[in-house]
């Protein structure tokens, strides 16, 4: 086996071998703040959870800042802060952020610092393309500081982003540091590589702050609010490393063969370093091998010795040498007589062809045990896509998927539930669960997506909680027949406080499939002929069934399902249509002051019957004036399509309330129907 491994090897680098000219990119410091509650028990619980995540890193890893509301403590806070707080319209006291994501659910164990951790892990890995570096002066009552930032990298650029610069005192009592003191911000645009500005600023300090403990932080954020580097004037002497990738950590590919991952690199910190570098196998099925290349071509099948100057990259990657459908957990450690205990850089590769795609979107939860254990209990192969590694892409396109959300804040992000959409309309399976899905896609002003619920789940959320804890199968039914378990207790992980009700949005093309002791429901199955593909969607957890064999027959019976049933056919198998058809609007009434967390639009679908020619859908007001033309309509291959209408007329204005009419027309045959516009 190891002869079959050089020799891929050397393959590979005969047909492909690559010079590496540079590092395009740098490790990323991550920036989080906390806004601080006027709740004294969220505070303390907030204080320890932080204090734990920051003992852990390095400050050219993690700045802490800790941010006041006047409203809270006017104190500790300036106008430009309340300012700048009033920009982030998912801000609530007592939220941690980091790099836009947040977390401010109370109910989370944040004292443990897992939750806040989470989300720092989630960027530690990731490359930045800007170096940032930052200084003070303080004379004569004022702080004055340069922040000085330059493009690296080759293919990425800045528009219309912009430069944050806070002032932080730490150490302003026994319990409050690194506390933001004031804040300007300024705009950054770079676009070449190489092209640097320098932005200087002063500070006003006031009598009472302790300029001994005075520190900057600075971050650059894109234009959509992304944190793509950070900088400090505090002091890190310790040597240590870092690693960056310019792309995810997860790789998948062939289940033959040799697989080159791409390059990432390692930094040394605080001095030059000796270091000691070897990949190393987690996890793996039988047979899979692991070895791994430096920058300069050479492979190696154990440890190798390198020097690391400061400051400067060394590219390493892997090389993978599967036998068979699966998925290898591995890792990079790198040790050096400077460390106390070894660097180690965890990786994930998962073969094209197993069966099921797991998607571990629990956050710092591990609630995907649940669902590999069941998968364990019969003959599916899986891999497993985790969200704190890496996030979602569309490279992602197995067949079948099982998605687990958890508790996390929000249950689905704005670009998985784009993800989804495209998954589904690709004529994929999804089968998904979690108590706050609904709760938050149609009821959290911050998150929602109420299109996306009722269209693609094909679910209507009708209480957050359904007071109830048993559930039972439909006769008949081929997912749930027999199937009687109850939530929290047995070896479940006792986690269900709020599972919901739900029915059936569509009845033409889904079915409840669950029901609690009371005659409501808590999981449908959908056959969806709009999007294409088929969903089992429960309002639980699937983690909080008390049953390990309930969980096994319930997953493996729905994967079954997804397997067995033509998602191009409706449930209730209707006569092929001959005439083209428009569905009721959603949502319908549609408010134009209330936007949803994905985009203020009227979602219009309609069936076209093969062969359709020069179709278009018009929008009428009431007096029959036309407001809004589609010409060229988009439409799958089983003759359904939809169109994203923004309340907008041909000229770009907000059309006024009232009725509206939509006519589909191809000359000859029409359909039409009403839709309403309120404020």
């Amino acid at each position: 086996m190891k002869n079959k491994t050089i020799l891929l090897i050397i393959l590979s680098l005969a047909m492909s071998l690559t010079l590496l000219y540079g590092i395009d990119y740098f490790p990323r410091t991550i920036t989080a703040f906390y806004v601080v509650s006027d709740s004294e028990e969220i505070n303390n619980r907030a204080i320890d959870g932080i204090e734990t995540i920051t003992s852990q890193y390095n400050t050219d890893i993690l700045l802490p800042l800790k941010f006041y509301h006047s409203s809270v403590n006017q104190e500790y806070s300036t106008e430009a802060i309340d300012e700048f707080l009033g920009e982030f319209p998912y801000l609530e006291p007592g939220t941690m952020i980091v790099n836009k994501r947040r977390i401010s659910n109370h109910a989370l164990p944040i004292e443990t610092g897992k939750p806040y951790n989470y989300l720092v892990q989630r960027e530690y890995y990731r490359a930045s393309p800007l170096q940032i570096s930052a200084s003070k002066v303080i004379d004569n009552g004022q702080l004055s500081t340069e922040i000085d930032i330059t493009l690296i990298s080759e293919t990425e650029t800045i528009v219309n982003g912009r430069l944050v610069v806070v002032i932080v005192e730490d150490n302003v009592t026994d319990s409050i540091t690194n506390l933001a003191r004031d804040v300007k911000t300024f705009e950054v645009s770079l676009t070449e590589q190489g092209e640097s500005v320098l932005k200087e600023t002063d500070f006003d300090l006031d009598g009472s702050w302790d300029t001994d403990n005075l520190r900057i932080v600075a971050f650059v954020e894109t234009e959509d609010g992304e944190n793509v580097q950070s900088a400090s004037t505090y002091v890190n002497a310790t040597p240590h490393l870092r690693a960056a990738f310019p792309h995810p950590r997860t790789d998948i590919g062939p289940s033959s063969g040799l697989f080159e991952a791409e390059y990432f690199s390692v930094f040394a910190f605080g001095s030059d370093l000796e270091i000691t570098v070897n990949a190393e196998i987690d996890d793996a099925p039988e047979m899979w091998e692991l070895t791994w290349c430096d920058d300069e071509g050479s492979c190696y099948f154990g440890p190798f010795d390198f020097h690391a100057s400061e400051g400067q990259g060394i590219k390493f990657h892997s090389n993978v040498v599967p036998e068979g459908p699966g998925m290898m957990d591995y890792h990079f450690t790198i040790s050096s007589p400077a460390f106390l205990v070894p660097y180690k850089i965890p990786q994930r590769y998962i073969s094209d062809d197993v069966d099921i795609i797991v998607i571990d979107g629990d956050g710092w939860q591990d609630y995907e045990e649940y669902t590999t254990a069941a998968l364990d209990e019969t003959d599916y192969t899986y891999g497993i896509w985790s969200i704190t590694m890496d996030d979602i892409i569309d490279g992602i396109d197995m067949e079948k998927m099982v998605w687990v959300s958890g508790e996390r804040e929000p249950a689905l992000e704005s670009d998985e539930i784009r993800f989804l959409r495209s998954y589904i309309n690709n004529g994929n399976s999804l089968f998904i669960s979690g108590q706050n899905i609904g709760e938050y896609l149609i009821e959290n002003k911050y998150y929602q997506d109420a299109q996306f619920y009722q269209m693609y789940l094909n679910a209507v959320l009708e209480d957050i909680d359904s007071q109830s804890l048993d559930l039972m199968g439909i006769d008949g039914d081929p997912v749930s027949e027999g199937l009687s378990f109850s939530l929290n207790g047995g070896d479940s992980a006792d986690n269900q406080i709020n599972p919901s009700k739900i029915r059936v949005a569509h009845t033409d093309r889904g079915t409840e499939i669950i029901r609690y002791d009371d005659d409501s429901y808590g999981a449908i199955r959908t056959l969806n002929p709009l999007q294409r593909g088929s969903v089992v969607y429960m309002a639980f957890g699937f983690e909080g069934i008390d049953d390990a064999g309930m969980r096994t027959t319930l997953l493996q019976n729905s994967l079954e399902w997804h397997v067995t049933t033509d998602v191009e056919e409706d449930l209730t198998n209707p006569e092929i249509e001959t005439n083209l058809r428009l569905k009721q609007s959603f949502p319908n009434p549609f408010s134009i002051s209330q936007p949803t967390h994905r985009s203020n639009t009227i979602l219009i679908s309609y069936y076209l019957p093969a062969n359709s020619q020069q179709v278009s859908l018009g929008i009428y007001n009431i007096k029959g004036q036309l407001v809004r033309q589609y010409s060229e309509l988009p439409v799958f291959e089983d003759g359904y399509g939809y169109i994203e209408w923004n309340g907008r007329d041909k000229a770009g204005d907000t059309v006024a309330t009232g009725i509206y009419l939509y006519k589909l027309t191809d000359g000859q045959n029409e359909d039409i129907k009403k839709l309403s516009i309120i404020r």
